[in-house]
């Protein structure tokens, strides 16, 4: 059996600024019901191949303003109030070098996003994975954290992305139903930092409102009591369940999850070795698939997002009615590169105000990789969410005395 993932198949994404990046993926390997390993068609862990001298011409030629310059002039040019900071890493499907985590945080940064902050009257969270792991939650897509975590699936060569894709759900249900559970229990069995209260006293001072707009699947928002109708989950919740074939509607996933037998399962691990684990049913009557959670996969095809629809319109009507003296701050925490869903959306706002005259400002929160920074109106800080939080709160403590 070939575990080095040796059939490549190139798979084309344009991300963000006319980039075009060829990713590979493979067939991998899925623990048989028995702990060996057997071929299944799913692609595996990831490789970018990505031609660097291609790469540089798409971002010198793009332009916000449709002219096309020179590498070395863009460097130096501001694009509709965009500086470009490091051109070569925009947007690059790879984790940043470890050099780039924890620059020093000036108290003048700390300083500046709180007097932005207290200048807002409108409130938009953008929030990624990294706001929820100041909680303990582990970091899936670190590979050294995820061997940590799931030793068995590392050792078969399973990464995050191979397990979170819908095809896992027709080849191994077993295993990754256990994954699952796993993640539901440790989602369940960890309490949302003091970052989230924070957000949430933050939150309802504005007197234009405030929204959450996140691509986190735990929930952690509405347990720290920010309301749901406020709330955007742009990949789906694991709260939720939904029938494998995409129809059916969507149920509370508590239920299920808790009634899972757990003796079938390696919890320290997520696997589980045995047939004899009863798979969650579709809930619709005649319906003899499996549910599967409600969230967006990956290659995910089947995923109904009829809920997060309904989020989306509730978000954009209140963009679209903020007062035109409406003063919007956002507040980019823990939001990476990888998959840019919540990075490209914050993106979006800005421009879409900026082109309007409406006052806007950014506050990007991030122990690493690159940024956008757009001058007079943006604030880069360089730290975990939780301490970065606690900073900001120090100082606009300090301006209300």
């Amino acid at each position: 059996m070939n575990k080095n993932c040796d059939d490549f198949q190139p798979v084309d994404y344009n991300i963000g600024i006319g980039l075009s990046i060829t990713q590979t993926t493979s067939c991998s390997s899925l623990l048989d019901e028995k702990g060996t390993s057997s071929e299944m068609c799913c692609p595996g862990a990831v490789t970018n191949s990505i031609d660097q001298q291609t790469l540089t011409s798409n971002i010198c030629k793009h332009d916000f303003s449709g002219s096309t310059k020179t590498q070395d002039e863009k460097k130096h040019t501001r694009h509709n109030h965009i500086q470009f900071i490091d051109e070569s890493d925009l947007y690059l499907r790879k984790r940043p070098k470890a050099a780039n985590k924890f620059e020093h945080v000036s108290s003048y940064e700390y300083e500046r996003a709180a007097q932005l902050l207290e200048r807002c009257t409108a409130l938009l969270i953008a929030a990624g994975a990294g706001m929820s792991l100041d909680s303990g939650l582990p970091d899936y897509r670190n590979p050294e954290s995820w061997e940590k975590s799931f030793p068995l699936l590392a050792a078969n060569n399973l990464s995050y992305e191979c397990m979170a894709r819908e095809c896992c759900f027709h080849d191994k249900p077993c295993t990754v139903w256990s994954w699952y559970k796993h993640r539901f229990d440790e989602y369940q069995a960890t309490q949302p930092h003091e970052g989230y209260h924070i957000l949430h006293n933050w939150a309802r001072e504005k007197v234009h409102g405030f929204k959450v707009f996140t691509s986190n699947v735990d929930g952690f928002f509405a347990r720290s009591g920010f309301p749901r109708a406020n709330i955007v989950e742009c990949h789906g919740s694991l709260n939720r369940l939904q029938c494998i074939s995409g129809k059916h509607g969507i149920w509370k996933s508590v239920s299920t999850f808790r009634n899972l037998s757990i003796e079938t399962m390696c919890r320290k691990t997520g696997l589980c070795f045995t047939k004899q684990c009863k798979i969650p049913k579709c809930r619709s009557y005649g319906c003899e698939l499996q549910a599967r959670p409600n969230i967006l996969l990956f290659g995910d095809k089947f995923w109904e997002s009829a809920n997060t629809t309904i989020q989306k319109q509730i978000y954009q009507e209140w963009l679209s009615t903020l007062p035109i003296n409406s003063v919007l701050g956002i507040i980019e925490v823990g939001v990476g590169q990888i998959v840019p869903t919540v990075h490209l959306e914050v993106d979006r706002i800005f421009h879409e105000r900026l082109s309007r005259g409406l006052e806007t400002h950014v506050i990007r929160i991030n122990p690493e990789g690159p940024v956008l920074y757009y001058p007079g109106q943006h604030v880069v800080i360089r730290s975990k969410a939780l301490d970065a939080l606690r900073q900001i709160q120090s100082q606009i403590t300090t301006l209300k005395k």
